[in-house]
């Protein structure tokens, strides 16, 4: 879609690279560097982590293809396919990289979303945020179809997870799976 058509349409069209912005203050990926000391290993792996969902808890999906008046919002056409078979459109917040960010200092933030390695794909640049992010596999987006995944992946880590579709039976679920600690 041309920037043409995105204002026509009432989407804002993409003022700068995120990427670009904020090159120098990624979250994190998980994946270990021989530069690391190992105790500097062992502090990361201390860390809880964050499994966030993207539709709904960030990416305002429902907000695509009305007209946009909040300056904070951007909205980007995704081309999840080559061949243009398969595009979204997102809406995120323009505060969304720069949070997510200092979240990376707290947690270790992994995708638990439908869009799987698409996440990192296509999000991450979008967001300004590492590209080599840790992802649970989920299916689809039914939170009962993650929740074996997500909680395989915290193992004995205390972790959060956000999502806008968290049941009572999920919450449930997860308490008698956790440990005191967690």
């Amino acid at each position: 879609m041309s920037a043409v058509a995105e204002e026509k349409a009432g989407l804002r069209p993409e003022i700068s690279n995120a990427a670009d912005d904020t090159a120098s203050s990624q979250i994190k990926s998980t994946e270990p560097t021989a530069a690391k000391s190992s105790g500097e290993k062992e502090a990361a792996c201390e860390q809880p982590i964050l499994f966030l969902d993207v539709d709904g808890p960030l990416n305002l999906w429902g907000r695509a293809g009305r007209r946009i008046l909040n300056p904070l919002l951007r909205a980007h056409l995704v081309h999840l396919q080559p061949d243009d078979s398969f595009n979204v459109n997102v809406v995120l917040s323009r505060l969304l990289g720069p949070r997510l960010r200092e979240l990376g200092k707290y947690f270790e933030v992994r995708w638990a979303t439908s869009w799987n390695e698409w996440a990192n794909q296509h999000l991450s640049p979008l967001l300004g945020i590492s590209k080599n992010l840790p992802w649970v596999r989920c299916p689809n987006g039914d939170p009962r179809a993650k929740f074996p995944e997500v909680m395989a992946a915290a193992g004995n880590t205390s972790f959060a997870w956000v999502d806008d579709y968290l049941t009572e039976e999920v919450a449930r679920q997860t308490r008698k799976k956790l440990r005191s600690p967690q």
